[in-house]
């Protein structure tokens, strides 16, 4: 399963925050998976195959810093184990823009949806991949974060996506060893 974190609703869609979500919805366009709303589990979530094994897509209907709850109320109704079954995909401030790092597990590094999953789950053992927004120089980090991307970024974003994307199929395919020298 991978989630991506981002926040619901039209104002956030093409924020910095949101590249989780933007994430998610490249893979489901590529391996061809339709994501829906699903409004009693609280997250919008599609099912497919990929490379000839299963793969959830999911994006938590509620605001980032309050998808812990929603993540593991999911582990625990699919019957999945975090550490080996679950890919978190967000924005990263710490790295340059378009830069990609997956870990198999690591801190929040002061990511509150990141944190969030930790407190929920109680361990911080899960992979996650992050995506490098850059950290701003004069601007505050909130409204960095929620604002839309530039239009240099927007030039560069779809072959950043793109790259995420590859990441994750390698992932789903041939595991976090192998997505970790591919792409970090």
């Amino acid at each position: 399963m991978i989630i991506g974190l981002g926040n619901p609703g039209r104002i956030y869609k093409h924020s910095r925050h949101n590249v989780g979500f933007l994430i998610i919805d490249r893979l489901a366009k590529n391996w061809g998976i339709k994501i829906k709303p699903d409004k009693v589990m609280r997250f919008s979530i599609g099912k497919g195959k990929v490379g000839g094994k299963d793969v959830i897509l999911a994006k938590p209907l509620c605001f980032m810093n309050l998808s812990g709850y929603l993540v593991k109320h999911l582990l625990d109704k699919l019957n999945l184990s975090p550490q080996e079954e679950m890919l978190v995909v967000c924005d990263d401030l710490d790295l340059e823009w378009g830069k990609i790092r997956i870990r198999p597990r690591d801190s929040s590094a002061g990511h509150k949806g990141v944190e969030s999953i930790i407190k929920s789950l109680g361990c911080s053992d899960f992979a996650r991949l992050r995506f490098g927004i850059g950290r701003p120089q004069k601007t505050k980090v909130v409204e960095y974060v929620l604002s839309s991307w530039t239009k240099n970024e927007k030039r560069e974003l779809g072959d950043y996506l793109e790259r995420a994307a590859d990441c994750c199929e390698t992932w789903v395919i041939w595991g976090i060893h192998k997505a970790m020298n591919e792409f970090n």
